[in-house]
């Protein structure tokens, strides 16, 4: 018998599917608003973590910095994000959610809690921590690997 695991079997195709379901739920309000998932995140990141530079947030996001610079570029051009000279090193910017970006945060935050306690179900809070847990053992993996 092979070792192949069927695709429905395999991680990948788990996380996949269940990302794609939780994007899918915020389309039409990413679409409304003009933004990305991948640009949301970025804004996310920055509301949660004012005056981050932009090096941290590329960090955060594990993303390139040259990617992450061109979303905030876009983030700003659409008042969401703000830049402000950093005042210990002038070459570094500071960045901060406008109140524009603000609303945008928090009012996509409330409909990914209901997407998200949609797609959990009837898992019980114990569940929901022991996935939480698991989850992150995955990305600890990951990041050691």
């Amino acid at each position: 018998m092979s070792s192949l695991l069927a695709l429905h079997d395999t991680l990948a195709y788990k996380f996949f599917a269940i990302k794609k379901n939780m994007i899918a739920a915020s389309r039409q309000y990413f679409q409304e608003v003009g933004i990305s998932f991948d640009m949301y995140i970025v804004l996310r990141v920055i509301y949660e973590a004012p005056g981050s530079k932009q090096r941290e947030i590329s960090e955060i996001c594990d993303k390139d910095a040259n990617v992450i610079v061109k979303t905030i570029d876009r983030l700003e051009r659409m008042g969401f994000v703000q830049r402000v000279r950093d005042e210990t090193d002038r070459r570094a910017y500071t960045l901060y959610v406008t109140e524009a970006g603000t609303k945008v945060a928090e009012d996509f935050s409330e409909l990914f809690v209901e997407r998200q306690e949609a797609c959990l179900g009837d898992l019980t809070e114990e569940e929901k921590k022991e996935l939480r847990r698991l989850l992150d053992k995955i990305l600890a993996n990951q990041k050691n690997n």
